[in-house]
């Protein structure tokens, strides 16, 4: 919606009041902080706070205020000049409906008039974050984010099965009180994002082709997954499945498909709708003759042979030789 007047962030928000959700996201239009969004919400969900900011260090701020935190609170806001390393706003909040409260006469700034009065009553919830920050508010912010950006957007990332990876593999699964999640797969998908990893599923759904189940059905679970996940702060970027089979699959489901792994298709179908930096992606199966899928295209592949997940995905992120295939 548009502003008849400058109204600042703060007196923006009051007008939009009626269309905020009770826990909301703003991130101003002048920067740019590469950071997992759905940590910051649950880190404010998790807390008696009544807005959480996403701080950035700085070794020597300039231009920028300096915040001061305790713990996991902020405390106050100092001056912008001071030197030495410092923390700084990063431009990216989660913020509670009862936090518009304190926000008075119009023009009114989140910045300057709302977030110090949440310091001194210690609701306002401090996380910082070491991922990449671009100022775009000036000429040369905004001629090195044109290059940073495209830089970001070439993300490594983590291909995951999900039956035997995910989730433990029953057979066949399409219905949520089916579905058992892997000891701390939970975490591992939140660990990914928190470190800029694309994480995407590449699965083959045979109980689609024989009839188990539908597709409507395979997507209603996997939306359930991804609710699953948001309550911990994770995402998956993308969803890729393959629903036919060779030899079982009925009507339009039995083909022989390049989808379907070994097949490379699921892969390639990720590589042409994102940017994806090949060179520090792993592929994670629980079946040998899968790993095949992503091997070909030079893609680091991995058998994962049960137990933590998290642990799994630790050990390959940190891998310092490459190989293309490997097993874990």
């Amino acid at each position: 919606m548009a502003e008849g007047e400058d109204v600042g962030t703060a007196g923006a928000l009051a007008l939009a009041s009626d269309r905020l959700d009770d826990v909301f996201l703003v991130l101003n239009g002048h920067s740019l902080f590469d950071i997992n969004y759905l940590d910051l919400g649950v880190a404010l969900r998790r807390s008696p706070g009544l807005a959480a900011v996403a701080f950035r260090t700085c070794p020597e701020p300039g231009r920028y205020e300096r915040a001061y935190l305790r713990g996991r609170w902020v405390v106050s806001f100092g001056e912008k000049w001071e030197r030495g390393r410092a923390v700084i706003n990063g431009g990216v909040y989660a913020i509670r409906r009862e936090a518009l409260a304190y926000i008075g006469k119009s023009p009114a700034s989140l910045e300057h008039d709302v977030f110090p009065v949440l310091a001194e009553k210690r609701s306002l919830l401090g996380r910082v974050y070491s991922r990449p920050f671009v100022d775009i508010g000036t000429p040369e912010g905004l001629a090195k984010a044109a290059q940073a950006a495209v830089r970001w957007m070439k993300k490594p990332a983590a291909f995951l099965d999900r039956d035997g990876v995910l989730n433990a593999n029953a057979g066949y699964i399409h219905r949520r009180e089916d579905f058992v999640w892997v000891r701390d797969a939970q975490r591992a998908v939140k660990w990914l994002n928190d470190r800029g990893y694309l994480v995407f599923v590449v699965t083959n759904q045979g109980g689609i082709a024989r009839g188990y189940y539908t597709e409507e059905d395979f997507a209603g679970l996997m939306n359930w997954v991804g609710g699953e996940l948001a309550k911990c702060g994770a995402h998956l970027d993308a969803v890729y499945y393959c629903p036919h089979h060779p030899t079982e699959g009925r009507g339009e489901y039995l083909r022989v498909c390049e989808c379907r792994k070994p097949g490379s298709g699921l892969f390639n179908r990720a590589l042409s709708e994102w940017k994806v930096d090949v060179r520090r992606s792993f592929f994670i199966d629980d079946t040998p003759a899968n790993l095949d899928a992503g091997a070909r295209l030079g893609i680091r592949s991995y058998l994962f042979r049960g137990g933590s997940l998290l642990s799994c995905v630790r050990l390959l992120a940190n891998v310092k030789q490459r190989p293309t295939t490997g097993k874990y």
